[in-house]
């Protein structure tokens, strides 16, 4: 899913996680998540350690909170973009691509 060219990663991290989320929710049966980013914005964001000061994000970080609600239970893990080598070469794979 393209999310525009003028968007912050930070945008594009809550993106992925509402998509994953939202498949989650809808598409399963899962009622306990824990969700590894390598964001740590995004992850404080969403433990209530840092506020979303951003207008931008704060739809994104809303909707994201709502559908958690789904769920019985929701932990958020900060991993360093070291030791997620394949999501950050998917990542960058998704950077060199061009959309019309």
């Amino acid at each position: 899913m393209f999310v525009g060219k003028r968007v912050t990663n930070n945008h594009s991290e809550y993106t992925g996680l509402l998509i994953g989320l939202n498949y989650v929710v809808n598409h399963t049966q899962i009622k306990s998540l824990l969700v590894n980013g390598d964001s740590q914005l995004v992850i404080k964001q969403m433990r209530g350690e840092y506020k979303v000061n951003s207008a931008n994000l704060l739809e994104l970080h809303n909707t994201v909170k709502a559908l958690a609600n789904n769920l019985d239970k929701i932990e958020y893990d900060h991993v360093y973009r070291k030791d997620n080598k394949r999501a950050d070469a998917l990542s960058n794979e998704g950077l060199l691509k061009t959309v019309d």
